[in-house]
């Protein structure tokens, strides 16, 4: 999980990129989909969910410093 981020760039655009730089590490992951927002408290909302169901389902939840490439 990265922190958040405005994002200038598409959403698809920015997924692909987390994704490849979690498959880059090693790390076996699902898919990858990112929580956006107009406003970054319903954003972070989204994350917080994000992150209760996973852990719910027995994910581990990996924080990672990540931003998108412009």
């Amino acid at each position: 999980m990265s922190p958040l981020f405005p994002s200038t760039g598409s959403t698809t655009d920015n997924e692909a990129q987390f994704g490849r730089t979690l498959t880059a590490s090693g790390l076996h992951v699902d898919d990858v989909q990112c929580p956006h927002g107009d406003r970054e408290a319903a954003t972070r909302a989204m994350q917080q969910h994000a992150i209760l169901i996973n852990r719910r389902l027995g994910n581990e939840i990996i924080n990672l410093s990540w931003k998108p490439d412009r």
